[in-house]
């Protein structure tokens, strides 16, 4: 396929229109979710209890360490100038 061309799909099911710009072929699964749309979120139905558990420990360390030392280095530069 030339730079020029374009491949166009119509998808029968919900009459959508695919325009493919690019050099790449569009496979069977690529152009089913580019049919649902650009408001299409895939969502996931299992939730990785132990991941948003660790996830939001490191954030309440980062958000303790912030507070901490917030401010302390501009202190520091104060008292380091002549």
């Amino acid at each position: 396929m030339s730079s020029e061309q374009k491949q166009v799909i119509r998808k029968a099911s919900n009459d959508s229109t695919i325009i493919n710009l690019s050099s790449r072929v569009l496979n069977e699964n690529e152009v089913s979710v580019l049919s649902k749309g650009l408001k299409f979120i895939p969502t996931t139905n299992a939730l990785d209890v132990v991941k948003v558990k660790s996830d939001l420990v490191e954030w309440e360390r980062r958000m303790r360490l912030k507070e901490y030392f917030y401010g302390k280095e501009d202190k520091e530069e104060k008292e380091s100038r002549p």
